[in-house]
C-alpha cells in the first residue's frame, strides 16, 4: 500500500490536502504536526517537530510538505524561529527522502523582503539543490493568494480579516491605496491541484506556479465584494503598508500576475469567486 505523508496537516492548506486525499486515495495517509487538528481528519497522526529528530527513518512514497511558520509582519519578531522551521525543517524532510519518495512542497510566489518569503525561498532552493545534485524527486508548488474555510486569523490574512470585520460591521483595514491586485485561489481548488500533481507523479517541472486564470480583483474591490455579500455596514479604513510588504502595487512586481500554462500539467478547475467567498463567509459565521 502506498504511504503518503502530509506535514503541517492541521493547517489551512495541509488540512484541505488531507481531506482531498481521503476522497480519492486508498493509501495510508500520515499527518505530522506539532499540534492536534481541531477536527478529526480520518488519517493517522504523529505529533512531532520537524526541526528536531523525525519520528521515523523510513521515507514515505509521497510527501506533501506544508509545514511552516507563516506571517508577514508578525515574523519580524520571530526571525530565528522562522528560519528553523521553514529552512531546517525542510532540510530534515529532504534528507529523509533524498533517495526515495516524491516531495511536493507548498511554497509561495513573491520576493518581498520579509522573514517568511526569505525563509521559504531558501527552503525551495535547498529542494532544487537536492533535485539537481542528488536526483531527489522534488517539486515546489507556488500558489498566489489562497482563501477559504479554515484559514486562521492569527496571520492577519486578507480574506479572514475582511470577512470577520464585515460580519461585525467594523472598519475593514486597507493597507496602502487598495490597488494591489489579488489573484485569489480557493483552498479546495489548490488542494485538488496539488494532490493531482503528487498522485500523478508529475516531476517534469521543478517549480510550478499556480495563479487564478479568472479571479483577479484589487484589495479595494475584494473588500467591497465582501461588504456586499455579508450585507455589512462596514467602511474601508486606509492604513500605511505594514512592514515586510511592498510599498505599492507597482513594487509588488509581476510575480502575482496571471499565471499561464498550469493547464498543461493537470486541469485546474476554479470555484467562482462569489461562490468561494460565500462558503468562506458561512464558515466564519459559524465560529461567531
Amino acid at each position: 500500500m502506498m504511504k503518503i505523508l502530509v506535514t503541517g496537516g492541521s493547517g489551512f492548506v495541509g488540512g484541505a490536502i488531507i481531506k482531498n486525499l481521503l476522497q480519492q486515495s486508498d493509501a495510508k495517509i500520515m499527518m505530522w504536526d506539532n499540534r492536534l487538528p481541531k477536527n478529526p481528519l480520518g488519517c493517522y497522526f504523529i505529533k512531532c517537530d520537524i526541526t528536531e529528530e523525525l519520528p521515523t527513518t523510513k521515507p514515505y512514497d509521497l510527501v506533501f510538505h506544508c509545514a511552516g511558520l507563516l506571517g508577514t509582519e508578525s515574523l519580524f519578531k520571530n526571525i530565528k524561529e522562522a528560519t528553523m522551521v521553514n529552512i531546517m525543517g525542510t532540510l530534515n524532510i529532504l534528507e529523509l527522502h533524498r533517495d526515495h519518495g516524491f516531495i511536493v512542497q507548498l511554497n509561495i510566489l513573491g520576493d518581498w523582503l520579509n522573514p517568511y518569503m526569505i525563509s521559504k525561498r531558501a527552503a525551495e532552493n535547498y529542494g532544487l539543490m537536492y533535485r539537481k545534485w542528488y536526483n531527489t524527486r522534488y517539486v515546489s508548488v507556488r500558489p498566489t493568494v489562497i482563501y477559504g474555510p479554515g484559514q486562521s486569523m492569527l496571520q492577519k490574512k486578507v480574506a479572514p480579516t475582511f470577512i470577520n470585520a464585515a460580519l461585525r460591521n467594523e472598519p475593514i483595514p486597507i493597507y496602502g491605496d487598495g490597488s494591489y491586485m489579488m489573484p485569489l485561489l480557493f483552498v479546495k481548488d489548490v488542494a485538488s491541484y496539488i494532490v493531482a500533481i503528487g498522485l500523478n507523479n508529475f516531476n517534469d517541472y521543478a517549480k510550478i506556479d499556480i495563479g487564478s486564470l479568472t479571479h483577479r480583483v484589487t484589495v479595494k474591490e475584494l473588500a467591497e465584494l465582501v461588504i456586499s455579500l455579508t450585507g455589512s455596514t462596514s467602511k474601508l479604513e486606509y492604513k500605511p503598508m505594514r512592514i515586510g510588504q511592498p510599498l505599492s502595487a507597482k513594487d509588488a512586481g509581476a510575480n502575482l500576475d496571471l499565471i499561464k500554462g498550469i493547464e498543461e500539467i493537470t486541469p485546474f478547475n476554479e470555484t467562482p469567486l462569489e461562490v468561494g467567498l460565500q462558503e468562506t463567509i458561512n464558515y466564519y459565521k459559524g465560529l461567531m
